[in-house]
């Protein structure tokens, strides 16, 4: 669901956007929308042993504080719903978070779940 320009995550991005410590992250792959009124994003983590649920609580910090920040500007208000319906889900072996690009229409739930396995 990402239309137009994507950028690929980086470490950097990692560490400084997410707040993720580089010890509790394996391997990582993602994309998010280069468009700061457009909140799409796919980021699936491969955490390291026993750090699942740190990656995900710090994922759900995140998660706040964009919608915080969001919430700032009238007109990313799209924005920031599709943050607030973030998806954050995972286990011992991988963690997935998604956020829906303005141009989705899809709930992307079921995506997430075939992707984990659930």
């Amino acid at each position: 669901c990402l239309v137009g320009s994507e950028m690929c995550i980086r470490d950097r991005n990692i560490e400084y956007d997410f707040g993720l410590k580089a010890d509790d992250v394996t391997s990582y792959k993602g994309l998010k929308s280069n468009d700061n009124g457009d909140a799409g994003l796919v980021l699936a983590i491969q955490p390291a042993a026993g750090k699942a649920q740190d990656v995900m609580d710090t994922l759900k910090t995140y998660q706040q504080d964009q919608v915080a920040f969001y919430g700032n500007y009238a007109e990313f208000a799209q924005a920031q719903s599709n943050v607030e319906n973030a998806i954050i889900d995972g286990g011992d072996d991988l963690v997935v978070m998604v956020i829906a690009s303005n141009d989705c229409s899809s709930d992307l739930t079921s995506a997430v779940k075939d992707v984990l396995g659930k």
